[in-house]
């Protein structure tokens, strides 16, 4: 039997057959390879700060870089839900980065290593390269920070850390202001309260040498002004490790 011809009906449907299908495959495969980050239900929860895929400490530090191994403690183990950096970023003096290289980085003592091996921490990007030195307008690396001059480099530096690091809308920011001169916390803080996204989270620490060499560390995180500071918070005890506290002597 002879095929059927087509009718100009069949004709007319058939032609517009192909369109339709290929719009039908692009809609299923956009709706296939959609990128789970793009979707509403996985996007970071400005309330929860560990929800963001970038999650960042900053610190000033001065001649004491056990605020950085203090904080991290805190932060994320002792802290619940627990806030785990991706990146950590010093901003310090010249002996303050050598401190913080021989300290923290080195092989022997390397407490921040030591940290991370101990409680299973992931990968976190933290090496020399993180390590920020104030310098003065010729490009000199400060020794500390005593003029006029030196606090306006500092405040500079510091406010353009912090805007540089707040661009990323899937960024988490937390700043710890417990190092270096009052000064460099002061812009740190005051950088945060321009540039940060709510709810503002940043944080303090005192240590005494007691028996035990407990540390304790506070931290605030709410929106808008109603932010409390550090202090009005309960502190939380950063817990010793093998009989010591990750602020050592």
């Amino acid at each position: 039997m002879k095929p059927k011809a087509n009718t100009s009906k069949e004709m007319k449907r058939d032609r517009r057959a192909p369109a339709a299908r290929s719009k039908t495959m692009e809609a299923k495969e956009g709706s296939v390879s959609s990128p789970p980050e793009a979707r509403a239900d996985t996007a970071p929860d400005p309330r929860v700060p560990s929800s963001y895929p970038r999650r960042i400490l900053l610190a000033v530090t001065g001649l004491s870089p056990q605020v950085v191994t203090e904080t991290l403690h805190a932060l994320a183990v002792t802290q619940s839900p627990a806030f785990v950096p991706t990146d950590i970023y010093l901003i310090t003096t010249r002996e303050g980065a050598e401190r913080a290289r021989l300290a923290l980085l080195s092989e022997e003592p390397g407490w921040f290593h030591r940290l991370c091996r101990d409680f299973g921490l992931p990968e976190i990007r933290f090496n020399a390269r993180h390590i920020h030195v104030l310098t003065t307008a010729n490009g000199v690396d400060l020794d500390d920070i005593r003029t006029l001059e030196d606090n306006r480099r500092a405040a500079d530096f510091i406010t353009e850390q912090v805007r540089a690091l707040t661009v990323d809308p899937n960024t988490a920011l937390h700043v710890s202001i417990a190092g270096g001169r009052k000064t460099m916390g002061f812009y740190l803080g005051y950088a945060l309260s321009l540039y940060g996204r709510p709810p503002p989270d940043w944080s303090t620490s005192n240590s005494q040498q007691s028996f035990e060499q407990v540390a304790t560390a506070g931290s605030a995180a709410s929106c808008g002004p109603s932010c409390l500071p550090s202090w009005q918070q309960p502190p939380t005890s950063v817990a010793v490790s093998g009989g010591r506290s990750w602020w050592w002597p």
